[in-house]
């Protein structure tokens, strides 16, 4: 019983004591308790980059060249019947981009409209522009502007590739009568020609003499563009009744992109603004300036057109959007760059605060390069030492 008592009273002494210690405070104690914590020290990681100041917008991207190139309709009625080749479509030599009242309207290359049917005995330009967009889409033709056996036979061949019936005109020599010697010179001259102009290793087939019909071409079935292979642009709709104001829009040349930026920015890009254009999904791709349209009245967006480094904007791109990327302002390329709140100066000398792995700060003297949008470019002094990653004091 004893011992009970006296192991109470033990703990009640030792506790008392205890109470009393935790309670009392010197006066340096209570003004370290009551004074506020220490503020922590903000850092920020140093990158490595460009400083400059980026507009972006998007563009459609576009051929550089576009032209509307006129129909010939037939006679009376014109319906479109068929559009075999869909807007947005590469078209290359003979290819038939449209139907009209049944029949093909056949793409050849030219420089001018055809302006009348072609059939054998005729001669002039326009023969002449046949034979070389026959010859330019393949099939083997003498180039000397006279619509002889070996045309008639290449105009032939042509329709036999469209999988239309070639249209006919009634021999120019009367069924059962010999031709006389000029017009059996003439188709043997023509016919030699053709075949002394013929590509390499292909055969001319020759027509008879006294053929009971002749192949012919009608211009209502053909359409000329300036260059083939072009993209379809635009062309009338299944249905639409056509008339002498018709065309075809055809489009070709090197890839372009147009852009709609706004006026309060137009007036910081020029023909040396760098740029780059992005793909969806895709990476930069530098990008030539070569015009800048200011806004036609206040308030109106302006335009500029970019052409693209050759041969990296892929062509299934054509009628699409992109990303244009106009930098308008570069401060530095390849530099340290840190928040403008990291520099500090003591006079005219910049330096930053460090962070070492210990947690001191080092101070680093640096040349700050140029600052824009709350940012600094710094190159650090031969005194000491700054790289990509390092943690700069920032406030």
């Amino acid at each position: 019983m004893l011992t009970v008592v006296a192991i109470a009273v033990i703990a009640i002494v030792f506790g008392g004591g205890w109470v009393v210690a935790t309670r009392f405070q010197s006066p340096a104690q209570r003004a370290a308790a009551a004074a506020p914590p220490a503020a922590p020290v903000l850092t920020s990681e140093v990158k490595r980059g460009d400083l400059a100041q980026t507009v972006n917008a998007q563009a459609s991207v576009r051929p550089a060249s576009t032209a509307g190139v006129p129909l010939t309709p037939p006679d009376g009625l014109a319906v479109v019947t068929g559009t075999p080749t869909t807007t947005g479509a590469t078209v290359t030599a003979a290819q038939v981009v449209l139907e009209i009242n049944g029949r093909p309207v056949i793409a050849l290359p030219g420089s001018f409209r055809f302006y009348r049917d072609l059939r054998v005995g005729d001669s002039g330009p326009d023969v002449r522009q046949l034979q070389a967009a026959l010859r330019d889409a393949g099939f083997s033709v003498a180039i000397d502007g006279r619509f002889g056996p070996g045309t008639e036979q290449a105009v032939r061949a042509l329709y036999q590739r469209t999988g239309y019936p070639v249209p006919t005109a009634e021999s120019p020599v009367v069924e059962g009568s010999a031709p006389d010697a000029s017009s059996a010179e003439a188709a043997a001259s023509n016919s030699a020609a053709d075949a002394a102009s013929a590509l390499p290793g292909t055969f001319v087939p020759q027509a008879s003499a006294n053929p009971k019909t002749t192949a012919m071409v009608t211009a209502a079935e053909l359409v000329v563009a300036p260059a083939l292979p072009a993209r379809l642009e635009s062309a009338p709709r299944v249905g639409e009744v056509i008339d002498g104001d018709a065309n075809i829009g055809f489009a070709g040349g090197d890839l372009i992109a147009r852009a709609d930026v706004a006026e309060s920015v137009i007036g910081s890009i020029t023909t040396k603004t760098i740029a780059s254009l992005t793909p969806p999904g895709g990476t930069p791709i530098p990008a030539r300036v070569t015009r800048v349209t200011p806004p036609a009245q206040p308030g109106d967006n302006g335009s500029v057109t970019l052409a693209p480094e050759a041969g990296l904007l892929d062509e299934s791109l054509a009628g699409k959007s992109v990303l244009t990327t106009f930098t308008v302002a570069a401060i530095a390329s390849d530099a340290l760059i840190v928040p403008a709140s990291a520099v500090q100066s003591h006079g005219d000398a910049r330096f930053v605060l460090k962070r070492e792995p210990n947690g001191d700060l080092t101070e680093v003297p640096v040349t700050e390069i140029g600052s824009l949008a709350g940012r600094s470019a710094v190159h650090p002094d031969s005194r000491g030492t700054l790289s990509e990653g390092d943690a700069v004091r920032t406030g």
